[in-house]
C-alpha cells in the first residue's frame, strides 16, 4: 500500500478522480508540528507546536506519476516521508513539499482556494487552516479580504 498526504488541491475528491482515478480517500489525519503556508500554491513547514490537518490518501503508482508530473516533482516540489498510523499500524505516507529556493510567501487566487474549500470541507478538514495561513491575504485575485 502506497500513501500520500495532502493539504492543498490534492485534498479536492473531484481534482484526485481525474489525475488518479484509482486513489482512495482514507480520511483525514492530523501532522504535528507542521503548518500550511501559501507560496501562490500550498506548501508545508515545519513548525514546532503546530498541527496541519492533512487527508491521507492510498494512491497507485501510476497516479505517483501522474502526481509528479502535476506538482513539478522534482524541480519544484520535492518529496518527504512521515510515519502515520494506519489501522494500528505504522507506514510511511508521501507528502510535497516546494524546495528552499521557492521560499517566499504570495495569496493563492480565488479557483484555487476553492478547490482546497471543497476538499477540506468534504474530508472535516478546518477551512481556517486555509485562511490563516501565511501567505492569504487579499490581492486583486482574492476576494477573502484576509
Amino acid at each position: 500500500m502506497k500513501l500520500m498526504l495532502s493539504y492543498g488541491m490534492n485534498s479536492n475528491i473531484d481534482q484526485m478522480r481525474y489525475r488518479c482515478p484509482q486513489a482512495i480517500s482514507l480520511g483525514r489525519y492530523d501532522i504535528q508540528d507542521h503548518r500550511l503556508v501559501f507560496r501562490g500554491v500550498a506548501d508545508v513547514v515545519p513548525s514546532p507546536g503546530d498541527v496541519l490537518q492533512t487527508v491521507l490518501w492510498e494512491i497507485t503508482d501510476e497516479c505517483e506519476t501522474a502526481l509528479d508530473l502535476l506538482e513539478g516533482y522534482p524541480d519544484f516540489y520535492t518529496k518527504k516521508y512521515i510515519d502515520v498510523v494506519v489501522h494500528g499500524k505504522v507506514m510511511s505516507a508521501m507528502i510535497y513539499h516546494m524546495l528552499p529556493e521557492f521560499d517566499y510567501v504570495a495569496s493563492p487566487s480565488n479557483s484555487y482556494v476553492r478547490l482546497l474549500e471543497e476538499g477540506y470541507e468534504i474530508h472535516g478538514l478546518d477551512t481556517d487552516q486555509i485562511y490563516g495561513s501565511e501567505g492569504f491575504w487579499a490581492s486583486s485575485d482574492n476576494m477573502y479580504g484576509y
